[in-house]
């Protein structure tokens, strides 16, 4: 089960009036049997063929002969591991399951274009892993991309490697052509009406999951617990009527703060809430946030989120903001947690009066990636992060100097994100929010540009953008394509610059020379005197 408690602070007189609003004209009701009229007439793209999630739970049925195929698989093959070959709503949700509920063997997901990522992710022993190729379209590039390489690693060891790989895609798709064409093991067709960041609990979250042997069978009934029905009391309902209004009132930083057992769950909430919300320069930034984080640094602009469970429970609280908190009896509920954050952010959206179900801005990134590949698109303003360009520190300090009431900050980084790096990047985020005081996150690309990218370009222009890239090397082939991957990941980074200044916001751009690790403590360095100085100014 799922328990919840609201504190809505001085917006209660709003969200109330909101939920009565809603109590009566009826419309939860309406939404609960897949009307659409909250959001836009029917005719809408992307609208009435994008609801079916609200229903998935009770209709569990359709998917459950492709679990049981994929269990069958993965056992009869002994495998010790299975690897989703995936981008933002078809990798999110099986990366939250594989690390927070328990399974007979690794579920892990390679969702990165970097060759040295890809090299330190990919399985050592590609024979005792099976592939779960994963593209609601089935034409995504990076999937299709990650698959040629895992393709070419596993036929290097056996005459028949598509025992190795199952397909997860939409009906129809090229992905199913491709994996009839090549022999897969299996393809599960998920359910068309769902879009990508609601697909947790269709085959694009289930599949991996069943396959890696964690039980499916309670996550869904957890999550048929919680389906709407026409109570406007409903957890999802209240908690998008509180993000919407706070949002409206300016309180547009969804600050999430979980208990250790459920560290995963964040990664999945920003690309629900910001892909959903970040459109028509309005929408709610979510901010992944550890419980020891100082309250008194916050602003006027937080609304939090708190998730735990009863076995590892948060004795974080807070008075500072409105507030949410859900609890759940056991990890077997994070079903019901997501599916009640799935009605939670389309409720905000309809306070907000956007749609929360397309993601007009995405493609724009995409389309300048086409022409960075080609060799037909450029920008100026690079700086080194070497230790021969002095004035990188003083100009960074001056960026983020620049910032106003509101605003929020992003180190985007393009880099292979080992441990190392990883550690570097946080000390670099924390630093920044030391500060400037703004909500500060931390994103890794190219997965962003399939989750918050859409916030980032399509959102309220509160945002301060550092991007982060390197020279990969040694670089990677992709197999069939003209292009490596090295080239591939310095094209998105250069498209999503070029993106972001198209859209007028506020970015820089730094190169991390000749290693990322070390060239990020240099950064870390030269901002610690630049704080020194300014405070001695």
């Amino acid at each position: 089960m799922i328990a919840s408690a609201f504190d809505h602070h001085e917006l209660t007189p709003s969200v109330l009036a909101r939920q009565a609003t809603w109590e009566t004209t009826g419309v939860v009701a309406d939404v609960a049997m897949e009307r659409v009229a909250l959001w836009g007439d029917p005719g809408t793209p992307e609208l009435a063929d994008r609801v079916g999630w609200l229903t998935l739970p009770i209709r569990y049925d359709d998917v459950r002969a492709d679990l049981v195929a994929v269990r069958t698989w993965a056992a009869s093959e002994a495998f010790d591991e299975i690897v989703v070959l995936g981008m933002g709503g078809s990798s999110l949700a099986p990366e939250v399951m594989g690390l927070a509920l328990p399974g007979e063997r690794t579920l892990r997901v390679v969702d990165t274009t970097h060759p040295g990522a890809i090299q330190r992710l990919m399985p050592s022993d590609p024979s005792r892993t099976g592939f779960i190729v994963s593209s609601k379209s089935g034409g995504t590039l990076e999937t299709l991309s990650l698959f040629a390489h895992a393709w070419d690693a596993i036929a290097a060891v056996t005459d028949t490697p598509g025992n190795h790989f199952v397909a997860v895609t939409d009906p129809g798709s090229s992905l199913a052509d491709l994996a009839g064409e090549r022999g897969f093991a299996h393809v599960a067709l998920a359910d068309p009406n769902v879009g990508g960041r609601y697909s947790a609990l269709t085959a694009f979250g289930l599949v991996p999951a069943a396959a890696a042997g964690i039980d499916t069978e309670a996550l869904v009934a957890a999550a048929e617990r919680v389906v709407l029905g026409p109570d406007p009391s409903h957890p999802g309902v209240v908690l998008g009527a509180q993000w919407g209004e706070a949002a409206l009132a300016g309180r547009d930083k969804l600050t999430i703060i979980t208990s250790d057992s459920l560290r995963s769950l964040p990664s999945w909430i920003e690309q629900l809430v910001a892909e959903s919300t970040g459109k028509s320069d309005t929408g709610i930034v979510p901010v992944p946030t550890p419980p020891s984080e100082r309250q008194d640094i916050w602003g006027q602009d937080r609304v939090v989120l708190f998730l735990d469970t009863d076995a590892d429970p948060l004795t974080t609280t807070t008075s500072v903001a409105p507030s949410a908190h859900l609890r759940l009896t056991n990890v077997t509920d994070l079903g019901a947690a997501m599916y009640v954050l799935e009605v939670a952010t389309a409720f905000a959206g309809a306070v907000l009066e956007i749609h929360p179900f397309n993601q007009p801005d995405v493609q724009l990134a995409k389309d300048l990636a086409k022409q960075a590949l080609a060799g037909e698109l450029a920008v100026s303003g690079m700086r080194s992060l070497d230790s021969t360009d002095p004035a990188v520190g003083p100009e960074l300090s001056a960026f983020l100097a620049n910032h106003r009431d509101g605003d929020y900050a992003v180190v985007l980084a393009y880099l292979d994100a080992n441990d190392e790096t990883t550690r570097q990047l946080e000390s670099l985020t924390s630093r920044i929010r030391a500060m400037t005081g703004l909500p500060t996150v931390l994103q890794i690309g190219p997965r962003y540009l399939h989750s918050t990218g859409q916030l980032h370009k399509g959102g309220p222009n509160t945002g301060l953008f550092i991007e982060i890239v390197d020279t990969p090397t040694p670089d990677l082939p992709i197999p069939g394509q003209e292009f490596t991957f090295g080239e591939l990941v310095t094209a998105q980074a250069l498209a999503d610059y070029a993106a972001l200044e198209q859209r007028g916001r506020r970015v820089i751009r730094l190169r991390a020379e000749p290693a990322a690790t070390e060239a990020l403590q240099r950064v870390n360095a030269l901002l610690a005197t630049e704080a020194v100085r300014s405070s001695d100014d």
